[in-house]
């Protein structure tokens, strides 16, 4: 499992997932899965108790001293590098004729620099706006983290900012490498190849284009308090979740869009719904995209049942690269039309220690690039429903008003006949002919 080298630092193989990440990086040598979180602070900052805090992260967390190597011999490998202190990159944009401007064109420069992976994974930068203001940028690979730990990452800032977190090593990423050593992937290879197996959604393997991230297009659907409403009222009578019912409509969506008797899409799962101690407390990569088929056969109760089973069995076995699931149904991730992301983000700390913060932190935002030809982020929140949908404008178009009237009125038919099968909750109306283009 782990070598240890002459310096001391640790050699440890990769997850199938982060295999599947740098496969990527490696073939298109862009900015493929580079990522940035940006956000304001407004108030007191000390300096030197930032610096504190975000060395107390790098020491307790091997994924922020995690550098990737390859070689012919080996193939690639994580390395975790021994602690040693970093000073705060601190940056003074206050006396710019417009901070904000200047830091947006520094942020992007920062994601046009890039991560050379064998030296480094991660960048943060504290700067300053204004008289107590500041803004923070933190530009990282995907390789060394997920949303679930850059959460956990920002919770125990505040915590070390205020001298309330412990410190101790927090548990590592290899326990989970261990983790993955010890599963019967004999079993998790049946599984997915008995889901798939009926399936006729075959594509020929292709590279992903190397400038996707160049031709990317985003809509932002707002389905609203009517889309949020519906979608609790069918989870309560299919006693679902309403991630469970909204991945469903959208692979309603999907065989209409594409104008197919079948389908498969995506989802993120967050790869934490296993049994392995403290893993909610794990810094690193979990996170991984697992496929859904869909059929135009089949019902309404019946697609919400078997996407709520599949979503809790499979957790089990989502360790697996999108890849390699594909290949056990015999199909490639040229299959996986869209893949679906249900947000966890929040766009300002609050609450336990954030609270007693001098300063407040809101705003956050993120860069990111994903590799996918359709992706779509969803924010499902207590009074309101939005989608943002990424796609690559050479290959298909996504008009934003077609997609939340064809959404809404997939859900209205769900809660009309749930007895209905998928096929015939088709839309039909000339109006939403624009949202079924595609160009691929």
């Amino acid at each position: 499992m782990k070598n240890e080298c002459r310096d001391r630092s640790l050699v440890l193989p990769l997850s199938p997932v982060q295999q599947g990440m740098y496969f990527h990086h490696l073939h298109k040598k862009n900015r493929v899965y580079l990522e940035q979180m940006l956000c304001d602070v407004d108030g007191p900052v000390e300096l030197a108790t930032v610096e504190r805090s975000l060395n107390k992260l790098v020491e307790a967390h091997e994924c922020l001293r995690t550098v990737f190597v390859n070689d012919d011999y080996e193939g690639p490998r994580q390395r975790v590098l021994p602690y040693r202190w970093r000073p705060l990159r601190y940056r003074d944009l206050s006396s710019e004729r417009d901070p904000e401007t200047a830091f947006a064109q520094h942020a992007a420069d920062e994601m046009e620099r890039n991560l050379a992976l064998d030296a480094e994974t991660s960048r943060c930068e504290l700067v300053k706006l204004g008289p107590e203001r500041h803004a923070f940028l933190w530009t990282y690979h995907h390789l060394i983290m997920d949303a679930w730990a850059v959460r956990l990452l920002q919770d125990q800032f505040c915590e070390a900012y205020l001298g309330v977190w412990k410190d101790s090593p927090r548990p590592p990423y290899r326990r989970y490498l261990e983790w993955i050593e010890n599963q019967n992937e004999q079993k998790a290879r049946a599984y997915w190849t008995k889901y798939l197996q009926h399936h006729a959604c075959h594509a020929d393997a292709v590279l992903p284009a190397a400038d996707v991230y160049e031709n990317q297009v985003t809509v932002t659907v707002e389905c609203g308090a009517r889309g949020r409403e519906l979608l609790g009222t069918l989870a309560r009578r299919h006693r679902a979740t309403v991630n469970h019912v909204l991945l469903a409509a959208w692979g309603t969506y999907v065989l209409q869009h594409f104008q197919k008797a079948e389908a498969i899409f995506g989802c993120v799962v967050s790869g934490r719904m296993i049994r392995l101690p403290e893993v909610d407390q794990i810094g690193g990569v979990f996170v991984n995209a697992i496929p859904i088929y869909v059929r135009e056969t089949e019902t309404v109760t019946r697609t919400v049942a078997e996407i709520r089973q599949h979503m809790l069995v499979s957790s089990e076995y989502a360790f697996m690269s999108l890849s390699d699931v594909m290949a056990f149904g015999n199909t490639t991730p040229a299959s996986v039309l869209s893949v679906v992301n249900f947000q966890i983000d929040h766009v300002e700390l609050r609450g336990g220690a954030a609270a007693s913060l001098p300063f407040r932190v809101r705003n956050i935002r993120y860069n990111e690039q994903a590799h996918y030809d359709v992706y779509l982020d969803v924010y499902v929140r207590e009074r309101g429903l939005t989608l943002a949908v990424h796609y690559d404008a050479r290959k298909h178009a996504f008009d934003a008003h077609a997609v939340q009237r064809a959404l809404t009125r997939i859900l209205e038919r769900f809660e009309a006949s749930a007895d209905a099968a998928l096929g015939d909750v088709a839309l039909g109306d000339s109006e939403l002919a624009y949202g079924a283009l595609d160009f691929g």
